[in-house]
C-alpha cells in the first residue's frame, strides 16, 4: 500500500515566495535526489499557496482584496486564497506531499537522508530556504482519488505499481 507523507513547508522571511520556489525546485530536489538515488519517492510533489495579492480575489470574496495590503503574514505577503476555514490565513507557503511505494521505500530513503553526510548537506541547504522550526509533517493512511469521469480509486495511479509489483515485473 502507497505510503504518503503530507509536509507544511514556510520559506525563511527573508526570501520572496518566487526565491523559495526556485530554490526548493533547482537547489534543494535535485541536491535530494542525488543523496538518495532509487529511493527518491515515486512522486514529490509541491503545492505552493496562491497569495490574494498576486491573483486577485477568490470565491467571489471582495473582501479578501481590500484586505491584502493590511493583513500580511510574517513574511509581509498577503493571505493566501481559501476556501473556507482558515480565517486569515495559514502559517506556511507551500506543502509537499511525498508519496513512496510503502513503508519499508519510506525507511530506506528516511534512513539515506539521516546519514551523517546526507543529513549535513541538507542542513547547510535548508539553512538557506528553509525556516525549519515552522516544518510540519504528517503521514496518511489509506488514499482515495477520484477523476472528473471517475478516475481512479484505491491509491490513484499508485495502484498500477502495485499491481506490477506484485506481478513479479521490475518497475526500475
Amino acid at each position: 500500500m502507497p505510503y504518503t507523507l503530507i509536509l507544511f513547508v514556510s520559506r525563511k522571511p527573508n526570501l520572496s515566495l518566487l526565491e523559495f520556489k526556485h530554490h526548493w525546485e533547482n537547489v534543494h530536489i535535485p541536491l535530494l535526489k542525488t543523496l538518495v538515488g532509487m529511493d527518491f519517492p515515486l512522486s514529490h510533489t509541491r503545492h505552493y499557496i496562491e497569495r490574494e495579492a498576486d491573483i486577485g480575489h477568490a470565491w467571489g470574496n471582495e473582501g479578501v482584496r481590500d484586505n491584502a495590503q493590511t493583513n500580511v503574514n510574517d513574511h509581509g505577503q498577503s493571505p493566501g486564497i481559501f476556501g473556507t476555514g482558515f480565517g486569515a490565513g495559514c502559517g506556511f507557503d507551500a506543502l509537499a506531499v511525498l508519496t513512496f511505494m510503502d513503508k519499508l521505500h519510506w525507511e530506506r530513503f528516511w534512513e539515506k537522508v539521516q546519514r551523517e553526510g546526507a543529513q549535513s548537506a541538507l542542513r547547510r541547504d535548508e539553512e538557506e530556504w528553509l525556516e525549519r522550526k515552522s516544518v510540519g509533517g504528517v503521514f496518511v493512511g489509506d488514499s482515495k482519488s477520484t477523476g472528473r469521469d471517475g478516475g481512479l480509486s484505491g491509491g490513484g495511479s499508485l495502484g498500477a505499481f502495485r499491481v506490477v509489483r506484485e506481478l513479479g515485473v521490475e518497475i526500475w
